[in-house]
């Protein structure tokens, strides 16, 4: 006969100190369970709630942060011409990125 009959034949073994044994002990006992058949029910059938994601992916954080640099080269050469009295032309291609650049934050933020 023995274990090769029963329905539940894994163990999983985990290590308390006393005092947390004794809290699940007593937990176990408000609900009329042993230790091991609370840790069984609240394992199956308490529900886990999901971790949130994160507002902003790492990815998309560097991609970002590669784009603003960029763009700030862009603006400090053209204030850098502009100061040295050059007429400053250009301007579009700075609004265009500014663009993509926002276009890709929107893309990056949870809706």
């Amino acid at each position: 006969m023995g274990s090769e009959n029963r329905k539940r034949n894994k163990n999983v073994h985990i290590r308390l100190s006393d005092d947390e044994f004794e809290q699940l002990r007593k937990k176990a006992g408000y609900v009329s369970l042993t230790v091991p058949g609370l840790l069984r029910e609240l394992a199956i059938h308490q529900k886990i709630r999901q971790p949130q994601s994160p507002l902003i992916d790492r990815d998309g954080a560097f991609s970002i942060a590669d784009e603003l640099r960029a763009i700030g080269t862009n603006i400090n050469q053209l204030a850098k011409k502009a100061n040295q009295g050059a007429q400053v032309i250009g301007l579009e291609g700075v609004q265009r990125e500014l663009g993509r650049f926002w276009q890709l934050l929107s893309s990056k933020l949870p809706r």
